[in-house]
């Protein structure tokens, strides 16, 4: 959305786990993350799988926890691989459902990636070490431009589900909540979550009420207005002075 459009902006019908990487765009221009290298040392796995999850979505390919070691039920290692690792069935998987035949296509093509990374608890410390570490892939990466819809990237914020909570609460429609959001963050291109991820957030029963929200949602409007110029909204309201739409 250019910044430089000052007309009223209709919102009828819009285009849908955390780590330490925010949002990665298009425009991007922080530095790259560190490469992950053998012997390198974290306190926890956590952090060790936060770093590794940031260098994947910067360098533009998804994850997928692979294998764990454990002795006596405690994990002792663990093993993270790119999405693309193993082969492909050559045929689609069918399920047979009430005597129909349904098909099922992977939108993730593997091509027997080989890049992966091994953390190997520290014999007598907490600590966790890079125990092996494959950089290259055998397929081209994402582009810069859609590497922000890698699920390693998507992650839907505090503040992202507290104003779709809002929003919900002023009874604002579905087909509408996710342009909002997009407004109050300058556009689609700086959301981390996509329209799907929205759907599934409403589907799983996870927005709340409250019936104080439509102020909170206003006073969001009115200060994004005072920081942008340009930003522009407007109010609608029914006989009883109920707000009924956003514009």
């Amino acid at each position: 959305m250019d910044d430089d459009v000052q007309t009223s902006i209709s919102i009828d019908s819009p285009s849908r786990n955390t780590n330490a990487l925010s949002i990665v765009n298009s425009n991007d221009t922080s530095p790259p993350p560190p490469i992950p290298y053998v012997g390198q040392i974290f306190p926890d796995l956590e952090s060790g799988r936060q770093f590794y999850y940031c260098y994947a979505g910067y360098v533009a390919f998804d994850v997928r926890r692979y294998s764990s070691k454990l002795i006596d039920y405690v994990i002792q290692s663990k093993k993270f691989v790119c999405s693309k690792q193993g082969e492909s069935m050559k045929k689609m998987d069918t399920d047979l459902v009430e005597c129909h035949k349904i098909s099922r296509k992977s939108h993730n093509v593997r091509e027997s990636c080989k890049a992966q990374i091994t953390f190997k608890i520290d014999t007598g410390s907490t600590n966790w070490r890079v125990h092996i570490f494959v950089k290259h892939h055998t397929h081209e990466l994402v582009t810069s431009k859609k590497r922000r819809f890698l699920r390693v990237n998507r992650h839907m914020s505090s503040t992202s589900r507290g104003l779709l909570d809002s929003l919900n609460s002023a009874h604002i429609q579905p087909s509408q909540q996710y342009s909002y959001t997009a407004m109050a963050s300058g556009g689609f291109f700086n959301l981390s979550y996509t329209q799907n991820d929205f759907y599934n957030y409403r589907r799983d029963g996870r927005i709340s009420a409250c019936p104080k929200d439509v102020d909170l949602v206003l006073d969001k409007f009115e200060n994004l207005k005072s920081l942008n110029p340009s930003f522009f909204y407007s109010i609608a309201k029914d006989d009883k002075g109920k707000l009924k739409n956003l514009f």
